[in-house]
């Protein structure tokens, strides 16, 4: 019989063996056609498709079944989750709606906006947020009624949301960005520095001071909540690319385009192709347990998350970074040698974060004279799992995954 602790570790090296050097890979998905949307509820992944329905798996991907019972369409355009509910849009022959589940994902039950094309879905304080096919809707009772609010707007097919600096932004798909700065009561059109208004929007991502925006001409920013766009596409591999949504774990920010997935750690003024397997890019994206998942044309598939930092733009050049053992139960010995570009250097920033992107500890050495450095890795008192160890030397970053074990 194999010991629980061996189990562990065996599990942890091939892991970490197998996937290190992998690519995005397709999980056995009931279907081969095109996946909108993802929502997580607790560690349950839901997947909302075209034509086939909504699915959730229970164990990261593995298995899927059904979970739409109650939902007529076939089409889920978005999944949210805002506490104990889970909100899905849909459209369908019949029409579209808002439909609810409490019980995560068991069944379903409408809750408005009736045949309309529900693209996305927000909650600020009480109030609810839909935008649709046919107009900008709010309800205020708990889904008990829903009514435009429109003052300032046209219909011009609205597909995305956001709530910033406590400003609601939509996206549009023929005439830009508006804002409000009144909960939707009126609306005002904030484009200056987009390409053009004609330039679809299809996803905002709020970080920090910048709010960033994706159209089907590439990545905008602005850091004045809107008032100015500038471009952010250094990197792309493929020209500017058609942007369908964000993604963001710790420090890094995942795009999907319409053929792959993009990455930066540098608040998005570079970013790197991390997109190897993909056909179709991602539509959505989404991470659970030491995976990323995308949504794509033909199905979902995944990569592990260790692979997907240690991708980004290398930053480490000339050092090399060693953790023994690895794994690792109560210390370890943590070794890298020093380059001359550093020598201005006062201090070497360690920090530990766990898979989720937390920092769990962070700790800083005084620089030394040798050109060699080597220190021990002990006293911590979290738990078994995979960990990332970042060594920041000036503006060199090295990141390391590191396992600890009972």
């Amino acid at each position: 019989m194999v010991r629980p602790q061996l189990s562990f570790v065996l599990s942890l090296l091939l892991f970490v063996h197998s996937n290190l050097f992998a690519e995005w890979t397709r999980v056995n998905c009931p279907t081969e056609r095109e996946v909108n949307c993802f929502a997580v509820k607790g560690n349950i992944l839901f997947a909302g498709t075209y034509y086939n329905g909504l699915f959730k798996s229970t164990d990261f991907g593995e298995t899927w079944n059904p979970s739409g019972t109650g939902i007529p369409n076939a089409n889920i355009l978005c999944l949210k989750v805002f506490g104990d509910e889970i909100l899905a849009g849909t459209r369908g022959s019949s029409g579209g709606g808002i439909y609810r589940s409490t019980d995560e994902g068991k069944s379903w039950n409408l809750v408005g906006i009736q045949y309309y094309y529900v693209y996305d879905i927000l909650r600020v304080g009480s109030s609810y947020f839909a935008a649709s096919s046919n107009g900008l809707f709010v309800s205020n009772d708990n889904f008990k009624s829903w009514s435009q609010c429109q003052n300032g707007l046209s219909n011009y097919g609205f597909q995305c949301l956001a709530f910033h600096n406590n400003t609601i932004f939509v996206g549009t798909y023929s005439n830009g960005v508006y804002r409000s700065t009144d909960l939707g009561n009126s609306w005002n059109a904030c484009n200056n520095g987009l390409i053009s208004q004609e330039n679809p929007v299809y996803c905002f991502f709020s970080n920090g001071t910048k709010l960033f925006v994706g159209t089907k001409k590439g990545i905008f920013c602005s850091t004045d909540n809107g008032d100015n766009w500038v471009e952010s596409n250094s990197g792309f591999s493929f020209g500017v690319p058609s942007v369908k949504c964000f993604y963001n774990f710790g420090k890094y920010i995942f795009v999907g385009t319409g053929s792959t997935v993009y990455v930066s750690d540098d608040d998005g003024e570079n970013w790197k192709d991390v997109g190897k397997g993909l056909i179709y890019g991602a539509k959505s994206i989404i991470h659970l347990n030491d995976y990323l998942f995308a949504a794509s044309g033909d199905g979902v598939y995944r990569r592990p998350l260790v692979e997907m930092i240690s991708a980004v733009e290398d930053k480490s050049i000339g050092i090399d970074l060693k953790v023994h053992p690895n794994p690792f139960s109560e210390k370890a010995k943590v070794c890298f040698n020093l380059p001359e570009s550093v020598s201005e250097v006062s201090q070497i920033l360690l920090c530990i974060f766990d898979s989720q992107g937390d920092k769990v500890s962070q700790f800083c050495l005084d620089f030394p004279i040798a050109s060699d450095l080597c220190f021990e890795l002990g006293g911590m008192n979290f738990s078994q799992g995979i960990y990332f160890l970042l060594v920041k030397i000036g503006e060199i970053q090295i990141i390391k995954p590191i396992i600890r074990i009972d």
